[in-house]
């Protein structure tokens, strides 16, 4: 029983984010499948950030999500939400996943590796 209860730890903690700034967050990256970031990881993470920016619990019964490119599990996963409609049974979110990478001459890059509609 106690690899179950790692397993469900590693899931609870691979979902975590935190807040660093209203409506946007930070996720961390854990190696499930290499170099590249295990989608269904981003994908949970984004889901995540968006149910953190509602008022009270409401199921996510849809989305539509893009992987736009693989992501880089040594940086952490920004997650910015737009909110598009409150409604007293429906909410919509727009979520997009971001990493930063550095170019040639020092800027920072931002680089979309995700985006839903939920």
């Amino acid at each position: 029983m106690s690899d179950y209860k790692q397993l469900v730890d590693q899931l609870l903690n691979t979902v975590k984010l935190n807040e660093v700034a209203p409506d946007v967050f930070q996720g961390e990256s854990f190696d499930y499948v290499g170099k590249r970031i295990f989608g269904g990881q981003v994908l949970a993470q984004a889901i995540m950030a968006a149910a953190h920016t509602l008022n009270e619990d409401k199921p996510c019964h849809s989305l539509h999500g893009y992987f736009l490119r693989g992501g880089n599990i040594n940086q952490p996963v920004i997650y910015k939400v737009r909110h598009l409609r409150d409604g007293r049974s429906l909410s919509a979110r727009e979520v997009t996943a971001i990493q930063y990478k550095e170019d040639q001459q020092g800027n920072q890059l931002e680089q979309v590796v995700f985006t839903m509609i939920a």
